[in-house]
């Protein structure tokens, strides 16, 4: 060893040298590479499944090549490698809209069971005492109600967190049928059995009784079974355990039924296959209100897809390191591609450090338009878990915003401006002392905006208006559609040195006839005489495009009128504008301009469009 007779010596060190009188496979030469003896001691790797959770018991065996052999086991082992689930909870609706003191406050939970993703129902029953309506977690924001005098006790000490407690007599909650799945299904839930009450007792329901769909409920002893309804029963030996809260499941998959208890299938019999469902789903009930359930329900889950068995065991025996942090994050629609830049903000949690807990945000004001919320969930380990669009929807917590000032111009006579910008801006709400004909719209028309609302009606962001007015203007209110409001009073202003105001025509106004335009104006100049106005006009017609500035008209008074005198504020101009009317095919801009000389000079100071 070490060398071949006299020559080819080795040079380095040698351990654990063997020789086989057999040819040894791969995968026992892999074995004997990766488990190498030094000393008394070995090592094996053995790579758990993605976010693993439970408890695990490890079981190591060795035996040599003479047969001796010796197995230890180690454990239970808690391992929790997954990341907590939060959803929101508590609105049904697709608006979160208030300013100030009553912006809405969002809630939702959090908690360490390894949840498999996108249920298609789940029910926290976290609701007050009282509670006539309840409340789904999943993307579907189902709301659960229950007839009147007929509602379990909201409220009630749960499995994690509260539970709605059933009176085995009458209670019931109804919602829209949640799945028409009639394979590929799984229902799940908590349940503290208040014990037997005469007849059989539904969990869970989806669709009608008696004629379709099928229910996770007791028989009237309290065994676990599975109705398939106008079909036939799936049969357990199991019985609940009266006042003790266990984990119950049903799954159908590949036209199968399993029932599970405590994370554990257990055995069946009989599978009839059931009709597709449908009228409604109900908890606590069958669909006509009977069968009623006698205990506490908590964290009711359905999935319109088989959930498998590891699954449905994390589910019953989950593994916490408690809840550390909960973030939320709100994503506007123009950023809809790039939600890596979400700014996250901390939630108050009911309960640090818990298994399960509330959660609870004021949403902060400035936020208006079209939303997703993140969420952002973080164990005592570090593992973390995001879920985008967890709610979708319109959020404003920001008012109109609005400019409103005047200045005095002559006794009586007012220069006004009002101006209004909000994303849900209501017209009708705002009350601008300026006739609405003469206001100047500003439309949406942002990238993101019309290429996700491409067949909708122009909506106006802004309103723009200047005037002169008589009357005394008051405070200008104006709301949004969520009847967010604000209301300010006039600032006054010293007045403008120069104001040109074209009365007639109004603003996007359409002229139909082929004959001369006339054109009323009032212009004011401060501190100057008035001795001239120029009337200009921009045309371009529509093909070919070109446009051409001509001074069409002017006046020069005789004699030069001065500031302190009312004519020189109510000069009023009629000047026909034939060459507005050359074509129907023209676009026509329209300038006044007051000199404090005569001029010939045409320079844009006030334009108002008047032909199209």
């Amino acid at each position: 060893m070490g060398r071949a007779l006299s020559s080819n010596y080795f040079n380095g060190l040698l351990d654990e040298v063997m020789i086989y009188d057999s040819a040894l496979s791969h995968a026992e030469i892999l074995g004997i590479m990766n488990l190498p003896l030094p000393g008394l001691s070995w090592r094996a790797v053995h790579t758990l499944p993605p976010e693993p959770n439970g408890t695990f018991t490890v079981q190591m065996a060795a035996q040599d090549r003479l047969g001796n052999a010796i197995t230890t086991t180690a454990g239970p082992l808690r391992v929790d490698g997954t990341a907590p689930f939060a959803d929101v909870t508590f609105t049904s609706t697709h608006v979160l809209s208030g300013v100030g003191a009553d912006r809405p406050v969002i809630t939702g939970t959090v908690s360490e069971t390894p949840r498999p993703a996108n249920p298609v129902l789940h029910l926290h029953m976290e609701e007050a005492a009282g509670a006539a309506h309840l409340y789904d977690g999943s993307r579907n924001r189902f709301v659960v109600t229950c007839p009147a005098g007929h509602c379990p006790t909201a409220g009630h000490p749960g499995y994690a967190g509260s539970a709605a407690q059933f009176d085995g007599v009458s209670n019931t909650l109804q919602i829209d049928l949640v799945t028409q799945t009639a394979d590929e299904v799984s229902l799940a839930a908590w349940v503290k059995w208040a014990g037997p009450n005469g007849g059989d007792q539904v969990i869970i329901n989806n669709g009608e009784s008696d004629a379709n769909g099928y229910s996770l409920r007791l028989d009237v002893t309290g065994q676990l079974q599975i109705a398939n309804g106008g079909v036939g029963i799936v049969q357990s030996s199991q019985q609940l355990t009266e006042d003790v809260w266990q984990h119950v499941a049903a799954v159908r998959e590949a036209g199968v039924w399993k029932l599970y208890l405590d994370g554990v299938s257990i055995a069946v019999s009989g599978n009839p296959a059931p009709n597709a469902p449908a009228g409604q789903t109900t908890l606590g009930s069958d669909s006509a209100g009977g069968r009623n359930f006698n205990g506490d329900l908590d964290e009711v889950l359905l999935y319109d897809r088989a959930l498998t068995a590891d699954q449905i065991h994390a589910l019953a025996h989950p593994i916490s390191s408690g809840v550390s942090a909960v973030e939320i994050g709100f994503l506007h629609a123009q950023d809809r591609d790039a939600p890596d830049a979400l700014a996250w903000h901390a939630v108050e949690l009911a309960q640090l450090d818990a298994a399960f807990s509330m959660w609870r945000y004021t949403l902060p004001e400035g936020l208006e338009g079209p939303y997703q919320i993140a969420l952002r969930a973080t164990d005592g380990l570090g593992n973390t878990r995001a879920l985008l669009n967890v709610w979708e929807g319109e959020i404003d917590t920001q008012a109109p915003r609005i400019t409103f000032t005047e200045s005095e111009l002559l006794p009586g006579y007012r220069l006004v401006t009002c101006q209004v910008e909000d994303y849900n801006l209501v017209e009708t709400d705002f009350d601008c002392p300026i006739a609405p004909a003469n206001w100047l719209r500003t439309e949406e028309q942002a990238a993101w905006y019309t290429a996700i609302y491409t067949n909708t009606t122009p909506k106006s962001i802004q309103i723009a208006s200047t005037a002169l007015i008589t009357a005394t203007p008051g405070a200008l209110t104006a709301c949004d559609l969520f009847d967010n409001c604000a209301a300010i009073p006039a600032a006054s202003f010293p007045p403008p040195t120069r104001t040109n105001l074209i009365l007639a025509p109004l603003a996007g106004s359409v002229s139909t006839v082929i004959a001369p335009l006339t054109v009323t104006a009032s212009t004011w100049l401060v501190n100057a005489p008035l001795c001239s106005v120029i009337v200009c006009a921009e045309l371009s017609t529509r093909i070919p495009l070109n446009s051409v500035s001509t001074a069409i008209a002017s006046i020069c008074a005789s004699n030069c009128c001065t500031s302190e005198s009312s004519a020189c504020l109510l000069a009023v101009l009629w000047v026909p504008l034939a060459l507005c009317t050359a074509s129907s095919r023209t676009r026509c801009k329209i300038f006044v301009v007051s000199l404090s000389a005569p001029s010939a000079v045409c320079t844009r100071l006030m334009p108002s469009c008047a032909l199209r």
